[in-house]
């Protein structure tokens, strides 16, 4: 019994992590939606719709596509800022911290 927990877990992790490197290929395939912004030599991605006030911000760094189900709906009755915090999705990773 043990066996087959073992063999089902490590197929699942062959698995999810197969589908996670297909997703991600593909990802890359397709034009980066919005604009890449620079601040302070830091290249962000930042996507925006919609429009009136107040502007909804979607914290997407968590790497989910929620925010690009939502944006539609939302950029109908506001506008709505979408953005990949630096080292997520189309961001670049800061070298060191901005403090100042």
């Amino acid at each position: 019994m043990n066996k087959i927990v073992h063999t089902m877990q490590t197929l699942l992790l062959i698995a999810t992590t197969t589908y996670h490197t297909l997703r991600c290929y593909l990802e890359d395939k397709k034009p980066t939606p919005g604009q890449i912004v620079n601040v302070d030599g830091c290249k962000l991605h930042i996507y925006l719709k919609g429009e009136g006030s107040p502007t909804i911000v979607v914290d997407h760094s968590l790497g989910g596509i929620e925010g690009y189900f939502l944006i539609d709906e939302l950029a109908k009755i506001t506008r709505v800022c979408v953005y990949d915090r630096a080292g997520f999705g189309w961001s670049d990773m800061r070298s060191a911290p901005a403090y100042k």
